[in-house]
C-alpha cells in the first residue's frame, strides 16, 4: 500500500513536471487576458473620447461621417472634424461639416426634405414622430443658446438717471431675440438722443446689435 501511494505522488509529481509550462501559461492567461481586454478598452475610450448622437428621419437614410456609417444613437468617436453626407433615395441629399471637441460631443439631427411626391409625414407615422422629436430637440437647443445669451444677463435696464429703458424678450416661435429700448423723455429729439445713448451702452456691454430685433417705444411722441 506504502508503495502504491509513493507510485501515485510520483505519477502526480511527473505530470506537473511534464505540464509544468502549460500551467504556468493558462496561470498567466487567466491574468493577462482580463489585465489586456481592460487595458484596450482603456486606449480605446481615451482615443474615443468624444460622442456623437445621430437622429435623422428616415431612419434608414445612409449617415456618414468621415467616410463611416452610423445609425441612429449615440455612438463614440474620435475628436476632430468630420465632413457629413447624408443619403436616400426619394430625399434632398444633406452635407455638412462637423467639428468635435475633445471630450466635448457632436450632434446630427435631421428630419429629410422629400423630393419624390410623397407625403411621408401624414403618411408614415413612424417619420412623423421621429421628425417630431427631431424638431423638439432643435428647438430646445436653440432655446437654450438664446437664454444664455449675454442681453439677459444686462436686462432688464431701467435707469431715470441715463433716461431709458432696455428689455429683451425671446420670441418663442421665431427664437429670435427683441430688444425693446424705451428713451423716458416726450420730447422728440430728446428720445432720439436717449435711443442712441441706449444703443452705445448695450454695445458698451460688448453686444453685438446685428444679433437682435431693434424695436423702439416711444408713447411720448408729440407731447411736451
Amino acid at each position: 500500500m506504502e508503495n502504491e501511494t509513493i507510485s501515485t505522488k510520483d505519477r502526480r509529481a511527473e505530470f506537473i513536471r511534464s505540464h509544468q509550462k502549460a500551467i504556468v501559461g493558462i496561470v498567466i492567461a487567466l491574468f493577462v487576458i482580463p489585465i489586456g481586454i481592460i487595458v484596450g478598452r482603456m486606449i480605446y475610450l481615451n482615443i474615443n473620447n468624444a460622442t456623437l448622437k445621430v437622429r435623422v428621419a428616415p431612419s434608414d437614410a445612409k449617415v456618414l461621417v468621415g467616410g463611416k456609417r452610423y445609425k441612429n444613437g449615440e455612438h463614440r468617436i474620435k475628436p476632430g472634424e468630420y465632413e457629413v453626407s447624408i443619403t436616400r433615395e426619394g430625399f434632398e441629399d444633406y452635407s455638412e461639416t462637423l467639428t468635435i471637441e475633445n471630450r466635448g460631443y457632436g450632434e446630427i439631427y435631421l428630419c429629410m426634405d422629400n423630393t419624390d411626391g410623397v407625403d411621408w409625414y401624414h403618411n408614415d407615422e413612424k417619420y412623423a414622430h421621429l421628425c417630431d422629436e427631431i424638431h423638439e430637440h432643435q428647438y430646445d437647443i436653440e432655446t437654450a443658446k438664446k437664454f444664455s445669451d449675454k442681453i439677459f444677463s444686462v436686462t432688464p435696464f431701467h435707469s431715470y438717471e441715463k433716461g431709458f429703458n432696455i428689455d429683451a424678450k425671446l420670441n418663442e416661435e421665431t427664437s429670435k431675440i427683441t430688444v425693446t429700448i424705451e428713451p423716458l423723455s416726450c420730447r422728440y429729439e430728446r428720445a432720439k438722443g436717449l435711443e442712441k445713448n441706449a444703443l452705445e451702452w448695450l454695445e458698451k456691454a460688448g453686444l453685438n446689435l446685428d444679433d437682435y430685433i431693434i424695436e423702439y417705444y416711444e408713447p411720448c411722441v408729440g407731447g411736451q
